[in-house]
């Protein structure tokens, strides 16, 4: 890379290192319609569901914040992009192998992301594009990206969130066989776990307060 270049790419870093508008944080990285949501809630209605403003209007306490990475993944699921790459994915099993699916799906993201927190008082939910894009992503990133590929290959999933004196993490289930099969058990998708064990449950090591499942419709 020519030093013209160099500087002009630590250039655009710096500006996106000291962006505080998430609209000119999408801009700078050439991506579409808000990728990265900045959902920061007020901390006294952090584990409530009473109504936080943010840019992107009203998210309610854990029970909203949930609905917005439904939305997301509603919309990720019709993507052509992650359709594509569900097809690249799946593309050594055998045809209607779902399990195989699963799996294949699962390892997909554990070889293309890393989980990395979200930056410091500063709560984002990122697209499912933009996690694969930034290879990187929190619990809730990473669980938007997987309910959008699992949704795109025909699965019905769920989203959990579980803690003890609150809700601090959320994880993916999958159904299996896919509709309209009847469900014979769950398949869990927890990529930020470090060793990104297939079908990890955390409810099923450990035994959580709080527990609130959202279904994808």
């Amino acid at each position: 890379m020519d030093g013209k270049k160099s500087q002009n790419l630590y250039k655009n870093f710096g500006k996106l290192l000291n962006a505080v508008d998430f609209d000119k944080v999408a801009d700078l990285l050439g991506e579409k319609d808000h990728p990265v949501i900045d959902v920061t809630p007020d901390q006294k209605v952090l584990q409530q569901d009473l109504p936080v403003a943010t840019e992107d209007g009203q998210v309610w306490g854990v029970t909203g914040r949930l609905e917005r990475m439904k939305e997301m993944i509603e919309i990720g699921r019709l993507s052509p992009h992650i359709r594509q790459l569900v097809g690249r994915a799946v593309r050594q099993c055998r045809e209607r192998d779902q399990m195989c699916e699963l799996r294949a799906i699962h390892d997909y993201i554990a070889e293309h992301t890393r989980f990395l927190d979200d930056i410091r008082d500063i709560e984002l939910f990122q697209e499912p594009e933009v996690t694969l894009h930034f290879n990187a992503g929190d619990c809730d990133d990473l669980s938007i990206l997987a309910g959008s590929m699992l949704e795109s290959a025909g699965f019905k999933t769920s989203l959990v969130a579980v803690g003890q004196s609150g809700y601090d993490h959320v994880f993916v289930r999958a159904d299996y066989p896919k509709p309209p099969e009847r469900k014979k058990k769950t398949v869990s998708f927890d990529l930020s776990i470090p060793d990104k064990t297939f079908d990890f449950d955390p409810t099923q090591i450990e035994k959580f307060n709080k527990i609130k499942i959202v279904e994808i419709d």
